[in-house]
């Protein structure tokens, strides 16, 4: 069996708000992991990502041998692109002012903006002596000493993973002199290497240079807190603006949040935005009272849909199961206030919304309700095997499953705007048939897409959905909508 890839990147601060709009990727000084200087993002806008690039020997990498060559640090940004290609700001302190130049460079366009904290300028001090002599003479230069452990013995523990860092410095200089950098480049020194540092460096780069200059820390003070840096690193993610893209709102099945479709973010085609719409009473908002009706609970999202209308060019909606309903009443209710806002409705495994659901599993027993559940779906989830995660699960799961049985669209509702109804091809609980109904409600053209699986097929099908969204799947058969109502 062969061992796991290296994690070359580790989250430093997860966005708070989503979509995530911009990417710092952190760059520590020789030593040290990218977690000590956390302190420099707490500030920063809530719906930045920020990674860290963790080298071996060193925190959650501890157990393995110091030491990595520059062509995997710059194919660890292959790990990246699997999360999704994001804007990216790139900053490096010491060692990682090095590495940062040829990571922006790397990147191409995705790269906005480069900030470096006392950056080596010229030749890097000590690095002949990367392989040789037996104390801190050869590296003292290099690591960012406020940031390292005050016991000697520690210290001493680090002297090969700083040796081993100054290795991979003086890689890193040789390839500088061939980098060329097109995004904005922001430097921090001391005043008095102002001068030589902007001379060394803006000959690295096609776009502006800035220059900031702070006095030295005093004894103990890390510069990972220093007021400049932080304020740096702020203006450069902070500058990077929302690229405006259609929106994929995204409302959850029964028991379901806005975190399941976190996923998706990081997969959706280029000029898309992935967000999940959270109902009351569970993940970020766990502390609010569950809403018991489906209409209700659509009004409940129109804040969230108003913000996404405002960021993105247009908007449509994927619901899937109880979420198709919602998104049924959704549109509704945004076609009446701003028509045309919301540009196509996607109802994924679900009968049409004036049918209703003819399966019960509201008012039995727990074990009798989580089997009836799993027969629905023709899925097992393993969580509810867990009886602490059954009990915690069960309330909102039991109150979406009645709100949805309970639902029935008003009689002579109708949306006017386009509605692609989307099935697992072995779907037991929702027939070809049922979904066709849809165009029953529809005031625009149906289009049906069955993908293969069951009720729970989007499940393993993300990319197959995400590419019918986009409109680049296989061309579907148009069901013509019904003209006079319900048939």
């Amino acid at each position: 069996m062969s061992a796991a890839p290296a994690k070359w990147w580790t989250v430093v601060r997860r966005a708070a708000r989503e979509p995530i709009r911009v990417r710092l990727l952190v760059l520590p000084p020789a030593g040290i992991g990218p977690m000590p200087l956390r302190p420099l993002v707490t500030g920063l806008p809530d719906d930045v990502e920020v990674l860290g690039l963790q080298l071996p020997g060193r925190e959650r990498r501890h157990g393995e041998p110091p030491g990595a060559r520059l062509t995997d640090v710059l194919a660890s940004l292959g790990q990246l692109r699997e999360r999704g290609r994001l804007p990216t700001v790139v900053y490096g302190h010491r060692l990682g002012a090095l590495l940062a130049p040829l990571l922006a460079a790397e990147l191409g366009d995705d790269c906005r903006a480069v900030v470096l904290n006392e950056p080596p300028d010229g030749a890097l001090p000590g690095r002949g002596t990367a392989s040789s002599g037996d104390g801190w003479a050869g590296v003292a230069p290099v690591p960012a000493q406020e940031l390292l452990p005050g016991d000697p013995a520690a210290r001493e523990s680090l002297l090969p993973v700083l040796r081993a860092d100054l290795t991979l410095a003086g890689a890193a200089a040789e390839a500088l002199p061939e980098v060329r950098l097109a995004a904005p480049l922001t430097i921090l020194t001391g005043p008095d290497r102002a001068p030589d540092t902007v001379g060394v460096w803006r000959d690295r780069t096609r776009g502006p240079v800035e220059l900031l200059t702070e006095p030295p820390g005093g004894p103990g003070e890390s510069p990972a807190g220093r007021p400049a840096c932080a304020a740096a690193l702020h203006r450069a993610t902070e500058r990077v603006e929302r690229v405006p893209g259609v929106g994929i709102l995204c409302l959850p099945f029964a028991g379901g949040g806005a975190g399941y479709f976190r996923s998706w973010s990081r997969r959706a085609p280029t000029g898309y935005t992935v967000r999940g719409l959270q109902l009351p009473g569970r993940e970020s908002r766990i502390l609010e009272t569950p809403v018991t009706d489906v209409r209700a609970a659509a009004r409940c999202l129109l804040p969230q849909v108003a913000q996404a209308l405002d960021e993105c060019t247009r908007v449509v909606l994927f619901g899937h199961s109880l979420g198709a309903v919602l998104g049924f009443e959704l549109a509704l209710l945004i076609d009446r206030t701003r028509p045309g806002a919301v540009s196509h409705l996607y109802a994924s495994g679900s009968a049409a919304p004036h049918r209703g659901r003819a399966e019960r599993a509201t008012g039995l027993d727990d074990d009798a309700f989580v089997a009836r559940v799993r027969e629905f779906a023709g899925h097992h989830d393993a969580a509810l095997d867990d009886p602490e995660l059954r009990e915690l699960l069960l309330p909102t799961l039991r109150g979406d499953v009645a709100m949805h049985e309970a639902y029935r669209a008003e009689p002579g509702a109708r949306l006017d705007v386009p509605i692609t109804v989307l099935r697992g091809r072995h779907d037991e609980l929702v027939s070809a048939a049922e979904a066709a109904r849809w165009a029953e409600v529809a005031g625009a053209a149906v289009t049906q897409v069955e993908l293969a699986g069951g009720h729970m097929y989007l499940l393993d099908q993300t990319d197959a959905v995400l590419a019918v969204i986009a409109g680049t799947a296989p061309s579907a058969a148009v069901v013509p909508h019904a003209q006079n109502g319900a048939t």
